[in-house]
């Protein structure tokens, strides 16, 4: 009998482009469902964004962490590839050239680059492959005004991304059907 697959996404792309935001929305909506388990990590050991998002504590509690190291990243490396949740969610530091970027992307099956625009796409693109994991969506983000929208290449245009939740966005909650989705679909 085939197992339900697990998905294991990285989603990565430029500082400040709603990555953080997504990957917490993200959470809450499948959170509120039956059919999946969710994990969620801020594998950017340096960012301290998911508490405020989710309410756990006030945005001037946040906590940088400007001097962590590689002890900080493989902490939250070996609790990021043991979680056994359906969908893992790893959100990624905006630094490309990051010197543990590829340490924190190990174990990525699928990644999602997230950017006002995609500058940045190819070195991107080179990181997840390097880290074998699939880049399955291209998601351009409209922050506090207009973007250009970047033809054929985007997967999926999302709005309002700005430190606050938007769990009632059918864009959002069409982007995490499609990870139901892939995780429904058998292993081969």
């Amino acid at each position: 009998m085939n197992q339900p697959r697990q998905v294991r996404l990285l989603v990565g792309g430029p500082a400040n482009s709603g990555k953080s935001t997504l990957c917490t929305t993200l959470y809450r909506i499948l959170q509120a469902r039956s059919d999946v388990s969710v994990g969620l990590y801020e594998i950017d050991v340096y960012s301290d964004t998911h508490g405020p998002l989710l309410g756990a504590k006030p945005w001037s509690a946040r906590e940088k962490q400007w001097h962590a190291g590689l002890p900080e990243v493989q902490a939250i490396m070996r609790l990021f590839l043991s979680d056994p949740a359906h969908i893992v969610i790893g959100d990624l530091p905006g630094n490309i050239h990051n010197p543990h970027l590829q340490v924190m992307m190990s174990g990525g099956t699928h990644a999602m680059y997230v950017g006002r625009n995609f500058d940045e796409l190819p070195a991107w693109e080179q990181a997840f492959k390097r880290a074998e994991a699939k880049l399955a969506w291209r998601v351009q983000t409209k922050i506090n005004g207009c973007t250009q929208p970047v033809p054929g290449q985007c997967t999926h245009v999302l709005h309002d991304l700005h430190r606050q939740l938007v769990v009632t966005d059918k864009k959002t909650q069409a982007l995490a059907d499609e990870l139901v989705d892939l995780v429904k679909r058998t292993s081969p």
